[in-house]
């Protein structure tokens, strides 16, 4: 998949911009708070309907504005052409067209314009807590599988739907014990769902992770990442039947509670170099390597799965990286994969391997060059 075209109006301090995009390579650089990443995350948020920075949309809309406006030109492996329009109003709330058509559902995106992402705030996903892996990979999954997206929104609505039952328990409220059995049921039924998609993308993202990080860090050790699940996978049974048996022997600390105890909402993964736990023994530039590593493995899965290139969005590369990590990372990635990437007015003095692909700069959310 390649953006061959994006007309901006009104996207954070960006007013206006219209420019038209290499399908391989595209470099942009400023300084700092000129609207690099604005520009990134605008691109993104034409492919998924959703930014990577923020769940308040109203900061998207330009100070003084009551809209933002987003179309690009999509160009997949057949020469098709899409044109996506992507707007937010303050008073009218996000309206999406494909080639000018309504799209009722956000869901019906996903899959069609995959996209990967990197920038600074992803360093959380090594260093924070398991919320923010958990997001990264129930995006994973849910742009490479409509079926994997529809259990996970389904575990999500059964989720809060049961804890509003348990918080009237909590609260004294009396609740027959049958209508919480059934809401139990569909927990179970499609947590095992969940537990297995994240399950087998974990072991497709390991097939590929070792070999990028060990190209990418110039060593010998392997990065890895462990699924660590809030219910053991049985080696027999099943684990709907599993986590009802946790839900039943947890009943009464959750009624105290309010909230389920147990389930993939309380799941969590590792990160390993070698045998090291990269969130206690990394390096920020180990951090940094590794995010580039699992990023590359996320788009290697994404093209397998949905036989598509992924778009490569890199913001703020080079920060946290020695030369030599720098001139390997992109190597990490397909070669016929579309990117874009930026950096400092810093990075671009000192940077190499420019020539020959579009260089744009930020200034006050003005683009030139290309």
């Amino acid at each position: 998949m390649v953006l061959s075209h994006i007309e901006i109006s009104n996207f954070r301090n960006i007013s206006s911009i219209e420019c038209d995009f290499s399908k391989r390579i595209n470099f942009f650089f400023g300084d700092n708070a000129q609207g690099k990443t604005n520009l990134i995350e605008a691109i993104y948020h034409l492919c998924l309907a959703r930014s990577f920075r923020t769940r308040d949309e109203s900061e998207l809309v330009r100070f003084g504005s009551g809209e933002f406006v987003l179309e690009g030109d999509f160009v997949n492996e057949m020469g098709i052409v899409k044109r996506v329009g992507v707007s937010l109003s303050r008073t009218q709330g996000k309206r999406v067209k494909i080639d000018g058509k309504r799209v009722g559902q956000l869901s019906q995106l996903v899959g069609q314009f995959p996209v990967v992402v990197l920038s600074s705030s992803d360093l959380i996903l090594t260093t924070g807590p398991p919320a923010h892996r958990r997001r990264f990979f129930n995006i994973l999954i849910s742009q490479s599988s409509v079926d994997a997206l529809a259990d996970l929104k389904e575990y999500e609505r059964t989720l809060k739907q049961r804890n509003s039952i348990l918080a009237a328990r909590a609260a004294g409220h009396s609740v027959r014990s049958e209508e919480l059995d059934v809401w139990d049921q569909q927990l179970a039924r499609r947590g095992e769902a969940v537990m297995k998609a994240r399950d087998r993308m974990v072991d497709e993202v390991n097939s590929v992770l070792g070999g990028i990080y060990r190209k990418i860090s110039g060593g010998e050790q392997l990065l890895e990442i462990r699924y660590d699940p809030n219910i053991a996978i049985p080696s027999k049974g099943s684990i709907a039947e599993s986590m009802l048996d946790r839900i039943r022997r947890n009943r009464g600390r959750e009624n105290r509670a309010g909230v389920t105890l147990a389930g993939p909402h309380r799941d969590d993964f590792s990160f390993k170099i070698g045998e090291n736990d990269l969130r206690r023994y990394g390096s920020r530039g180990e951090h940094k390597t590794a995010l580039i590593g699992v990023k590359a493995a996320e788009a290697h899965v994404l093209k397998k799965r949905l036989e598509e290139e992924p778009i490569i969005l890199l913001d703020d590369l080079y920060a946290e990286l020695d030369a030599g990590r720098s001139e390997r990372l992109l190597s990490a990635f397909n070669e016929s994969s579309q990117a874009f990437i930026s950096g400092t007015s810093l990075d671009y003095q000192t940077s190499g391997g420019l020539s020959g692909h579009p260089v744009f700069f930020i200034s006050a959310g003005r683009i030139t060059g290309g």
